[in-house]
C-alpha cells in the first residue's frame, strides 16, 4: 500500500477560499504591510475571524512548508497584531484556545508554535496539552512533542528519558541543549547516564528502554560506545562537569594513558624505564583493575620480574595478584 504524505493530503484538501487566500499571500504580498492588509481584509468578512485564520494556518502548513516557509511566521505575526487591535471585540474563548492548540500540534516551526501559544494563552489549557503530548510520546512523535513542551514551558513536567534521550539518539542535539538549558538539574543526570553506557549492548538496550529504536534519521551516525563517549565529552565541557563525576570515562582516559606509556616503553623504546615507571604508577595508583591489567601485560611479554616489582611498589597483596603472577616461579618472586 502506498504511503500517504499527511501534509500533501492536507494541502490538497484546502477549501477554495483559503487556497485562494494562501496563493495571494504567498505570491502578491511580499511586503509586510500589504500582507497584513490583505489578511486583515479577509478576516473582516468572517463572523469567526480567529477560527478562519487558524484554519488558514493549519492548511498553510502543508501548502507553504517547502515553497514558502516564511509565510506562517508572517501570518502569526499579523494575527498577534490583529488580536491587540480587536481584543475586546473578539475575546479568546476556551473553544478558540482548543482550536489553536490542535493547530499548534500539526505545525513544525517551533517559533511559530511559541507565538501561537502566547497569542491564544494556551497555557490555560495545560492539562489538555499534556494529554496531547502523552499521545505524541506514546506514538514516538518526539519532535512534535518537544515543540509543544517547549512552547508551553512544560520541561519540568517530563523526565529526560521521556523526551531528551529519544531526541538525542535521533540526532536532534539542538533540541536536547535547549531542553536541558531550561531544566539544569537534569544536566548532571544526562551526563551521568551517558557515562554509564559503557558497552554497545547497553546502548542498544537503553535505546529500546526510551522507545527510540530505529528512529535515527542520520545513517552516518553509528550509535556505539565511541559515539556516545565523544558526545559525553562535549556535554561535560558544555555544562562544566568535572571528569571525576563520570567514573567510566575517567577510567577509560586513564587506561588509554597507561596503554600509551606502555607502547612508548615496550614497543617504541622511546621512554626511559624510570620515567615510564614513575608516570605509570602515579597514573594507576588508585585504580586496582588497571594495576592488575598492567601486571598481566608485563607477564605476557616475559617481564615477570618487573611485574613482581610493580606489584610490590603498588602495595598489592599476594591474594590480590592476578593468577598469572601467582604462578610465576618462586625463584623470581
Amino acid at each position: 500500500m502506498q504511503k500517504v504524505d499527511p501534509q500533501k493530503a492536507q494541502a490538497s484538501n484546502i477549501p477554495p477560499f483559503l487556497k485562494d487566500l494562501l496563493v495571494e499571500l504567498s505570491t502578491k504580498c511580499k511586503e509586510p504591510a500589504v500582507f497584513t492588509n490583505v489578511l486583515f481584509a479577509a478576516m473582516s468578512y468572517q463572523s469567526d475571524p480567529l477560527y478562519m485564520v487558524l484554519d488558514l494556518m493549519w492548511y498553510g502548513e502543508g501548502f507553504s512548508r517547502k515553497k514558502h516557509p516564511w509565510m506562517l511566521g508572517k501570518i502569526v505575526a499579523a494575527v498577534k497584531e490583529w488580536c491587540q487591535m480587536y481584543n475586546l471585540s473578539f475575546p479568546i474563548t476556551k473553544g478558540i484556545r482548543m482550536k489553536a492548540l490542535d493547530v499548534a500540534v500539526d505545525l513544525n516551526d517551533n517559533s511559530v508554535i511559541k507565538q501561537l501559544c502566547e497569542i491564544f494563552n494556551l497555557s490555560k489549557e495545560k492539562e489538555y496539552a499534556k494529554n496531547i503530548i502523552h499521545h505524541m510520546l506514546s506514538t514516538r512523535n518526539f519532535k512534535k512533542a518537544y515543540n509543544l513542551v517547549s512552547a508551553l514551558n512544560l520541561e519540568h513536567e517530563y523526565h529526560i528519558n521521556e523526551i531528551v534521550f529519544p531526541l538525542f539518539f535521533m540526532g536532534n542535539e539542538e533540541f536536547v541543549k535547549k531542553y536541558l538549558a531550561k531544566v539544569r538539574h537534569y544536566q548532571y543526570e544526562f551526563v551521568k547516564t551517558l557515562d554509564e553506557l559503557k558497552r554497545d549492548s547497553q546502548i542498544k538496550e537503553f535505546i529500546r528502554f526510551v522507545n527510540a529504536e530505529n528512529l535515527n534519521p542520520d545513517k552516518k551516525i553509528i550509535l556505539n560506545n565511541k559515539w556516545v563517549m565523544k558526545k559525553l565529552t562535549a556535554y561535560m565541557e558544555l555544562y562544566k562537569i568535572d571528569i571525576e563525576f563520570c567514573p567510566n570515562l575517567h577510567n577509560t582516559k586513564i587506561a588509554k594513558s597507561m596503554h600509551y606509556l606502555f607502547h612508548k616503553k615496550f614497543v617504541e623504546g622511546s621512554i626511559e624505564y624510570e620515567s615510564w615507571l614513575e608516570l605509570t604508577l602515579d597514573l594507576i595508583s588508585e585504580h586496582r583493575f588497571l594495576q592488575k591489567e598492567l601486571i598481566v601485560k608485563l607477564v605476557s611479554i616475559n617481564e615477570a620480574q618487573l611485574a613482581m616489582n610493580v606489584a610490590v611498589l603498588l602495595n598489592l597483596r599476594p591474594e590480590h595478584w592476578p593468577d598469572c603472577l601467582k604462578s610465576v616461579p618462586s625463584s623470581i618472586a
